[in-house]
């Protein structure tokens, strides 16, 4: 559930660093003055649809880009799609990884808080999450770590190379500021995608890695044309 702030600035201007590994355009609104509250936006494995729905995830909706069309579904996709016959899913600090039915357990890193945001890579050959307090981490599909790009939130792949996170600050009761970064999935090179002060969130992106969409705390949703280098 996202944090209440009192008061949050919206410059949303992409933050420049001397060693950019993107082209990124400026944000672009979507479905301003039709939709409101949009909160946790999740593209389509394809790209043609996005996901979203209010704070309370009760009110769920799906865009479609080529129609240009919103309609309202009954639930939320629980389930993480799939990758060339690879899924996973977390059950506390358990890692289980699914090739094609079959199912294993790994507990890659040490976690009483637990695990969040697993996702597969696009090719299917790894596997990342979250332990909470402690950071990102990338593993292959035997649950071995490969990498551990640092202690961010929401992480999403790019491609198979990059990958996006959140970056956020907070008081313990509510957000101060929030920020994506790209970055490769090791953490070795890593680029500003929007400031502190815009509180961009939960960001989603594309296969292709072509196109990154987030919410900001005020629930609008944006969107970042990104070219790699």
């Amino acid at each position: 559930m996202i944090k209440q702030l009192l008061t949050a600035a919206l410059l949303m201007a992409p933050t420049a660093l001397t060693a950019q590994i993107a082209e990124v355009s400026s944000p672009k609104p979507l479905l301003r003055g039709v939709e409101s509250e949009m909160y946790y936006p999740v593209l389509s494995t394809d790209g043609r649809s996005l996901t979203f729905s209010d704070l309370t995830q009760t009110n769920i909706r799906v865009y479609d880009f080529n129609d240009n069309v919103t309609s309202r579904v009954s639930e939320t996709p629980k389930k993480i799609p799939a990758r060339h016959g690879v899924s996973v899913q977390v059950d506390g600090s358990k890692l289980i990884i699914d090739i094609k039915g079959h199912k294993q357990a790994y507990t890659p890193v040490d976690c009483y808080a637990g695990y969040l945001w697993p996702s597969v890579s696009p090719d299917g050959t790894m596997v990342m999450f979250v332990a909470a307090g402690k950071g990102v981490y990338i593993t292959d599909l035997k649950g071995n770590i490969i990498a551990n790009p640092g202690k961010y939130e929401a992480p999403v792949w790019f491609g198979n190379n990059h990958i996006v996170v959140m970056n956020a600050t907070d008081d313990g009761h509510q957000y101060q500021s929030s920020r994506l970064i790209l970055m490769t999935r090791d953490g070795s090179q890593s680029q500003a995608l929007t400031k502190p002060e815009s509180m961009s969130m939960f960001p989603t992106a594309n296969a292709t890695a072509d196109r990154i969409i987030y919410n900001t705390i005020d629930g609008r949703l944006y969107q970042l044309d990104v070219k790699l280098k």
